[in-house]
């Protein structure tokens, strides 16, 4: 299970899970912007140097797939 804090990012969110986990961020073509190894139940990912746009956020966990739309907007 994954919670997204602060979806309308202003150049960062808190990503909250039960599970640790591989988090992946897309584009919308499909190209893997970040990916990050996740070893808490809390992460907080920097979004700056990142376009404004749409994205869309993975999470694999415990032979799960989580998905998600975020806008960040700085």
């Amino acid at each position: 299970m994954m919670n997204l804090i602060n979806l309308n990012s202003k150049g960062s969110f808190t990503f909250e899970t039960t599970s640790f986990g591989i988090l992946e961020l897309y584009d919308l073509k499909g190209v893997l912007i970040l990916k990050k190894d996740i070893q808490s139940t809390n992460a907080f990912i920097e979004t700056q140097g990142l376009a404004n746009g749409m994205y869309v956020l993975q999470f694999n966990a415990d032979n799960q797939i989580f998905r998600n739309k975020i806008i960040i907007e700085h």
